[in-house]
């Protein structure tokens, strides 16, 4: 996989067609681009997860959110203890929803790149 170019016009111009999807259809290509990350075959398999993940569904949305936090955190052996977090989080505090948002994107783009880098090693 080669590196990402983290830059505003690359990251759009790489899937020039999500400019014309609204949310929940990038949110289902998010999903089929998970399943072929995970090797799971779509459509076949698509009962089956949805059976699996059903009891994710009790959750709120905001729950769900912080479920993906926590996988996050989980393979993250740096994260810290829960004091060390809040310390770090209020640090962010004074960044606005969108500079956190593009924040969030930007270290997600550099994860991936790190996480390339180290297969190709």
């Amino acid at each position: 996989m080669p590196i990402i170019d983290c830059t505003p016009s690359a990251l759009l111009e790489e899937y020039k067609c999500l400019e014309c999807f609204s949310d929940s259809q990038i949110w289902l290509v998010l999903i089929v681009i998970l399943a072929q990350m995970t090797e799971h075959d779509l459509p076949d398999e698509l009962p089956q997860l949805l059976e699996d993940s059903a009891c994710l569904n009790c959750l709120t949305e905001s729950q769900k959110f912080q479920g993906a936090v926590a996988i996050l955190g989980a393979a993250n052996e740096s994260t810290g203890t829960q004091a060390q977090l809040n310390d770090m989080v209020k640090c962010l505090q004074c960044a606005s929803n969108p500079q956190v948002k593009a924040l969030a994107l930007f270290l997600w783009c550099e994860f991936w790149n790190t996480y390339y880098d180290s297969q190709r090693q």
